[in-house]
């Protein structure tokens, strides 16, 4: 094909950005070990950690490794803040499951299966899974089922929390964030039927592989660059043959009919056309919402969900659980555990749930602390805090995310009294949180795979509903749970602002987009959604990137400690709503506090 001069430009553009290269990277592997303190038998300090999630156990931890008293305060009546995982209502499913992760059955509020948004939200009855359990093929248990509500996957560039998990033993297994028959729908590509991942990215790459190879041919400028190594680079890249044309017969896009034995007549999928493929939504021009999923069918192409993707046997709790779990020295239990038992000493012993901080007071040697129902005020030497910073701003509102920032009041019980110094706490209050939510169900078959070949990884839709998620684990197994609805920003403030009914037909309708048998194949009556900005003592499912859409304020968040306080959580991090992110900002905040140091020292980051 001739091209004209237009086309030309456009190619060149596109070759510029196709050559561009960058440094190789020097990526140092991830430490040893997540606990670098030594114990000290001679600390005597006492240390409170507000909030139970994966940060704050992740503090209670390397603080009692290291000598300190420590106590956990958590508002909500179960541990693992915005890591929850729900597991079925069934007590034979709850005693296998004991049996197998935690036979002493300590702490048994580990093993959640319900959720209850606040009472304000539009969606306020508890909400319980109902899983119907079945027994694997192969051996007499259940095939494991579990919905993660919250964090659904470790990236390999999380190495504090990877250190972490090796630390605690928690084992690791794939994550499939894309498989090439994950499927894409869009209302502007084929009428509204949905397309394979792998016939979308195939058919573009190789079309515009030769749409370059004919620019280069007809003349393009390479400045400098080897021209047969480019033609050559192009073929591969694109699957052209000798004369530079895309080869429709490879099957690189597929089959209609698979191969087989002797003379099995297979069919090969014709690739795309390059203008539908870019007509197709499927990559929106225009600014877009920056919390939406708009560019999804490159999405696997940032850094957070390049392969290899993992997580933990058994659930993402599997993570926090084995943190309540973990022996800790006898010293640090500053205050008698409320579940006593007969197993030493364990970082659970330090946790006190239905424990709400309602204010955190600077003295000049000490901190008081006064909680909700405790008689007595909490005196500590310091206090770590790993709740959403806007809680502790004393502001009424909290700023939400989205293509357009809107405010939600914040209830007063939830809101933490302090006397930080007025610009911290107005940069605290300023801190933009993300809404997000979440739907998952219990299929009555592995349809997905049964019927469109699909294992593991993500399928995407232009409906409210934004994903399907297909479980990474049990292949072929009789059942499965799929988490049919995720998105943040603007769509999940629309999301979270309808009936539980009505977030379920949703769901319902983006799963029938994408299956057409989605409605007979699934549990509706039985599904669950979850909007973190309605769930008590959450403001959002994470910090809108602070430190790169709100730098003064990050920088603002992030200089501490404060008199004797100190914020870690993961919205004190660059990588907020990632467990990463968590840890990392826990493992800060014990190293100051031990090295009597601050976040300014180039030294607590080497």
């Amino acid at each position: 094909m001739k091209l004209t001069r237009r086309q030309l430009l456009q190619a060149t553009a596109f070759m510029a950005g196709f050559l561009l290269t960058t440094d190789p990277l020097n990526v140092k592997a991830r430490p040893k070990h997540y606990n670098r303190i030594r114990f000290n038998p001679n600390e005597s300090r006492s240390l409170a950690v507000v909030g139970a999630g994966v940060s704050g156990l992740a503090t209670a931890y390397l603080a009692a490794k290291a000598g300190f008293r420590v106590i956990v305060l958590e508002a909500d009546d179960r541990y693992g803040g915005r890591s929850l995982t729900l597991r079925p209502d069934d007590q034979t499913y709850r005693n296998w499951w004991f049996k197998t992760y935690n036979p002493h059955h300590l702490f048994e509020r580990m093993y959640v299966s319900s959720k209850q948004e606040r009472r304000e939200s539009p969606a306020p009855a508890r909400e319980t899974a109902k899983f119907q359990t079945k027994k694997r093929k192969s051996r007499d248990e259940p095939v494991e089922l579990y919905l993660n509500l919250g964090p659904g996957r470790i990236a390999s560039i999380d190495t504090t929390l990877l250190s972490l998990c090796d630390e605690l033993n928690v084992p690791l297994e794939p994550y499939i964030f894309k498989a090439n028959n994950n499927l894409l729908y869009s209302d502007h590509f084929r009428d509204g039927k949905p397309v394979r991942w792998q016939e979308v990215h195939y058919s573009l790459i190789g079309q515009v592989a030769e749409l370059l190879n004919e620019a280069v041919k007809d003349g393009l400028l390479l400045k400098g660059y080897d021209r047969e190594r480019v033609l050559s680079l192009l073929r591969h890249y694109g699957n052209l043959n000798n004369d530079g044309v895309f080869d429709q017969t490879s099957g690189i896009a597929g089959f209609i009919r698979n191969r087989g034995g002797w003379k099995t007549p297979f069919s090969v999928q014709p690739p795309l056309a390059l203008k539908d493929v870019i007509n197709g939504d499927f990559v929106k021009p225009g600014k877009d919402d920056p919390m939406s999923f708009a560019s999804y069918l490159y999405l696997s192409n940032s850094i957070d969900w390049q392969p290899t993707l993992m997580q933990p046997v058994g659930g993402m709790d599997r993570i926090w659980q084995n943190l309540l779990l973990e022996s800790v020295p006898s010293q640090a239990l500053l205050k008698p555990s409320s579940q006593p038992h007969r197993h030493g000493t364990r970082l659970g012993d330090l946790v006190h749930l239905e424990s709400p901080v309602q204010s955190i007071t600077n003295q000049n040697s000490s901190v008081l602390i006064d909680i909700k129902g405790w008689q007595n005020t909490l005196q500590v030497d310091a206090c770590i805090v790993t709740v959403a910073p806007p809680l502790l701003g004393e502001g009424s509102n909290v700023t939400m995310a989205g293509a357009t920032t809107h405010e939600m009041p914040i209830p007063a019980d939830m809101r933490i009294r302090t006397n930080l110094p007025r610009e911290v706490k107005q940069a605290l209050a300023s801190v933009e949180m993300a809404p997000a939510i979440k739907v998952g169900l219990q299929a009555h078959r592995r349809f997905w795979e049964e019927d469109d070949d699909i294992y593991g990884g993500i399928s995407w839709t232009t409906h409210l509903s934004r994903q399907i998620w297909y479980p990474s684990t049990n292949f072929m197994e009789s059942t499965g749970v799929l988490t049919a609805a995720y998105n943040a920003g603007s769509e999940a403030t629309r999301f979270g602002a309808l009936s539980r009914r009505d977030r379920i037909e949703e769901a319902a309708k983006g799963g029938e987009s994408l299956h057409a048998t989605f409605r007979k194949n699934v549990d509706l009556d039985g599904a669950i959604s979850v909007a973190w900005q309605h769930m008590p003592w959450q403001v959002g499912g994470f910090a809108n990137d602070t430190y790169l859409t709100q730098p003064e304020v990050y920088d603002n968040i992030t200089n501490w400690p404060q008199g004797r306080i100190v914020l870690a959580g993961d919205a004190a991090s660059q990588m907020p709503g990632w467990q990463e992110g968590a840890v990392a900002a826990a493992q800060l905040a014990v190293l100051a506090l031990v090295g009597n140091t601050d976040s300014t020292d180039p030294a607590i980051y080497s």
